[in-house]
């Protein structure tokens, strides 16, 4: 049972990464502007971000059905789950109004309860999957 659910957790993670990426290539330059916003970058690093992260979003999601590559892959996924936890914790306590562009620029406010309980969940999906993986036997 717990591989179904594993199964089902590392498509689920992957079909949010895949979305996240491909939506965000269709606006590049919006997303740049929504990741500045956060104040967290300068617009020199806010533009290459934008530019490199919805490509490494997909090829992790690709990852996660790629066995000798799924490990790295979990890696991944935690760590921008955790990276995008923090950057919406932070706009949100700093107050701040403004477009989270997890799916793409978009308009309107983001709402951040809803937006932190997300990401939060992803890093506790890609965590259990992490200890999962970890604790496999190696094949020799």
């Amino acid at each position: 049972m717990a591989a179904k659910i594993a199964i089902v957790c590392r498509v689920a993670l992957a079909a949010v990464f895949a979305a996240a990426g491909a939506m965000k290539l269709r606006d590049v330059q919006g997303f740049a502007y929504d990741l500045h916003l956060f104040g967290l970058t300068p617009w020199s690093l806010s533009r290459p971000l934008a530019f490199y992260l919805p490509g490494f979003e997909i090829l992790t999601a690709i990852a996660l059905f790629v066995p000798g590559l799924r490990l790295g892959a979990l890696f991944a996924s935690l760590g921008m789950s955790v990276a995008f936890s923090a950057a919406i914790a932070s706009a949100w306590a700093r107050g701040l109004d403004l477009s989270c562009g997890c799916f793409g620029h978009a308009q309107g406010a983001t709402d951040y309860p809803l937006h932190l309980a997300g990401t939060v969940t992803m890093c506790g999906v890609a965590l259990w999957l992490l200890v999962r993986v970890r604790r496999q036997p190696k094949c020799r």
